[in-house]
């Protein structure tokens, strides 16, 4: 199987260049990293400290953080929890509803919560953007969906990608190009979910070359629309 639009390792690399000059991104993934240090595990107070501050810092729409934090403790109390198995993504995901009140799977947000708190290699960042973007390569029929268990088929996809391309990069490696090239495919379309700091990015004139080089060919072409 061939990739729809070719990924070069080249591209990935970019990527990473481009992450580097926007401080606000590495900003938010350093206040991260460091909440993971400064509380390692998964106490009352740690796990309404990284509800908290994963919500906010990403905006994943998340209402009742107090509930959650108390959902990703229980779940964490479990002995038979495994930190490596993709589907406790989705275990957070659904937080427990009151009575009467319709589910509502947070993939964004329990993604994010493993991928900074559980273990980064293992949970790749889901969010529409990344997404987009693995569709994009893949190739719409080649995309893999499951309802029933959304995160493990965007897995399942990021990881075919990935050896498809014959990348040699992370996990937070790919999710940066995902995310830019996303990101931009969603401004292109005249999104307005797009962060002030992309949104100076994709204006900057003369471009930012590692972000031309960075794009597919059929989308380097319309940086200069």
């Amino acid at each position: 199987m061939q990739l729809h639009v070719p990924l070069a390792q080249e591209q990935v690399d970019c990527a990473r260049g481009v992450h580097l000059k926007l401080k606000q991104w590495r900003l938010a993934e350093s206040a991260l990293e460091k909440l993971a240090e400064q509380f390692p595990g998964f106490t009352p107070e740690a796990c309404l400290l990284k509800t908290v501050t994963v919500n906010e810092i990403y905006g994943t729409q998340l209402f009742a953080t107090a509930r959650m934090a108390r959902h990703v403790e229980t779940i964490f109390a479990d002995a038979n929890t495994s930190p490596v198995d993709v589907d406790l993504v989705e275990r957070i995901a659904k937080l427990p509803t009151k009575l009467g009140d319709k589910q509502r799977l947070s993939v964004s947000f329990a993604s994010k919560f493993c991928h900074f708190f559980v273990n980064a290699e293992r949970f790749p960042i889901y969010d529409d953007a990344a997404r987009d973007a693995i569709r994009l390569h893949l190739g719409a029929d080649a995309y893999r969906v499951n309802n029933d268990n959304r995160y493990r088929a965007f897995c399942e996809n990021f990881q075919r990608l990935c050896r498809l391309a014959k990348l040699r990069c992370t996990t937070k490696e790919l999710d940066q190009y995902l995310w830019l090239t996303g990101m931009y495919m969603r401004w292109r379309k005249n999104n307005p979910r797009v962060n002030e700091e992309l949104r100076g990015l994709f204006l900057q004139r003369p471009p930012d070359a590692e972000f031309v080089a960075m794009l597919p060919d059929h989308l380097a072409v319309t940086i200069l629309d």
